[in-house]
C-alpha cells in the first residue's frame, strides 16, 4: 500500500483585485520555487496551496497572512493506492 499525503493550505481572500494580486505573487513563488505548487479558484476567491508537511503549509499561509493579511486554513489530503494499482 503506497500513501501520498498532501497538505493544502486555503488562501481567503476578499474580492476578485485582491486575488489577482495575489496569483501573480504565486506565480513569481513558483518560477523560483518548484516544490510550490497552487491553483487559483476565481469564483470562491481561493487560492489553494499544496505541501508535503503541515509545518510547510501553515509556514506558507502565516507568510501569506502577514504579508498580505487574509486568513487561511489548512487540511489534510491523503490518497491510499494499493500496490498493484501502482505498478500498472
Amino acid at each position: 500500500m503506497v500513501k501520498f499525503i498532501q497538505w493544502t493550505t486555503v488562501i481567503h481572500v476578499e474580492n476578485l483585485e485582491k486575488l489577482m494580486e495575489l496569483k501573480k505573487v504565486c506565480e513569481d513563488i513558483s518560477k523560483r520555487d518548484s516544490s510550490f505548487d497552487y491553483s487559483v479558484n476565481e469564483k470562491l476567491k481561493k487560492i489553494f496551496i499544496y505541501s508535503k508537511s503541515r509545518d510547510q503549509a501553515h509556514k506558507r499561509g502565516m507568510w501569506f497572512h502577514y504579508k498580505f493579511g487574509v486568513f487561511y486554513d489548512v487540511s489534510l489530503r491523503g490518497i491510499i493506492v494499493p500496490d498493484e494499482v501502482k505498478d500498472k
